[in-house]
């Protein structure tokens, strides 16, 4: 599914590694953001179809 994301859900554990960072690139490269715990929604149009990689994170740094 690279690059073919438009729309996210973070239903994930709350608490530690509970928020997922998305990286532009594969293997945790490029420009990154992170989608807290409980979030969802479509992804922004700078992000759209984009993303080739994640990983859970604890705490997405905002």
């Amino acid at each position: 599914m690279n690059d073919k994301a438009s729309a996210y859900w973070n239903n994930g554990y709350s608490g530690s590694l509970g928020d997922v960072r998305v990286y532009e690139n594969i293997n945790y490269g490029g420009a990154s953001t992170c989608a807290p715990n409980g979030s969802r929604g479509n992804i922004p149009w700078e992000w759209n179809d984009r993303i080739s990689s994640h990983k859970w994170v604890t705490g997405c740094g905002f």
